[in-house]
């Protein structure tokens, strides 16, 4: 459910409200999205009812927008299916999803995608490539032609810089962009799919407070930043690093060359504590564990 803000006018309330989509909370309907995504929030995404405020789901609305308009768009144009819905039934688990558009003559699975620009200059593609592959899948499942489309996905910058791309070499040169995505082995899908859901299945079974207490997703889950941690190169009355550095050795011996140089050590951080609806409903030992060592 989406908690409306009073700084904002009825009107800005109201396209938010049309982009709040209920939770479905059947445990047996489960959305691609949800399934490649973490298993612990979706376990608890059927038990209680997520609260969201205007700000959680500005880039969804983004998101929304630019979907609506391409539909509209390419409703009428030959060949090319929208918001092309598909399902499957694995065991008693019905796996749903949306596919955003699908161009027969191209022979292409396309999936539209508001990002950040730096999604594309580390090519940081992983959930790309899981959800793309699942609808490939699942749409060969109804019909074999589509063992030969290709995986695309239209990437929209959310925070594209014209002067930036100018000035770098890797930066996109246009807004928008699209890649290629590698397709998997239908073997390799299966089998994705199906140890997905039996761990779903498992985490589920779990009352809240086993659940909660569980230490299940990933880094990328998490949203960690830093990594495994950083050494930052700091000097002296500035807060500001001089270089950052993976490695303790190569930052200490960086310090080295100035006495006014010395070496903090930049822990990891899980920003999933500030963004997902699990943990600001204090339902996520991990995140209540993150938070107190921020205080």
């Amino acid at each position: 459910m989406i908690t409306l803000n009073d700084k904002y006018n009825s009107i800005v309330n109201r396209l938010f409200m049309e982009n709040d989509r209920r939770q479905n909370l059947n445990p047996n309907l489960v959305s691609v999205t949800d399934l490649i995504g973490s298993l612990k929030r979706l376990s608890f995404k059927k038990r209680v009812e997520f609260d969201y405020e205007i700000g959680d789901v500005y880039k969804a609305f983004l998101g929304t927008a630019i979907h609506s308009y391409l539909e509209q768009l390419l409703s009428d144009a030959d060949g090319i299916d929208t918001e092309f819905k598909i399902s499957a039934q694995i065991e008693d688990i019905q796996l749903r999803g949306v596919v955003d558009a699908i161009n027969h003559k191209e022979k292409q699975i396309l999936d539209y995608k508001t990002t950040s620009v730096y999604k594309y200059i580390f090519a940081d593609y992983t959930s790309f490539e899981k959800q793309l592959n699942l609808y490939r899948y699942m749409l060969y499942l109804t019909d074999s032609k589509y063992a030969d489309y290709s995986l695309n996905a239209i990437l929209f910058f959310t925070d594209y810089s014209a002067k930036e791309a100018t000035r770098k070499e890797d930066y996109p040169q246009l807004p928008i962009v699209e890649i290629e995505v590698p397709t998997w082995d239908f073997n390799k899908t299966a089998q994705y799919i199906d140890g997905r859901i039996k761990l779903y299945k498992q985490i589920n079974a779990l009352d809240n407070t086993a659940l909660g207490s569980l230490d299940i997703c990933s880094p990328e889950e998490k949203m960690m930043r830093n990594g495994t941690g950083k050494y930052a190169v700091i000097k002296k009355g500035r807060k500001t690093a001089v270089r950052v550095f993976d490695n303790q050795q190569e930052a200490e011996y960086y310090a080295g060359k100035d006495p006014a140089y010395e070496v903090e050590y930049r822990a990891p951080k899980a920003n999933c504590v500030d963004y997902c609806p699990v943990s600001k409903l204090g339902l996520c030992k991990f995140a209540e564990l993150e938070k107190e060592k921020e205080k």
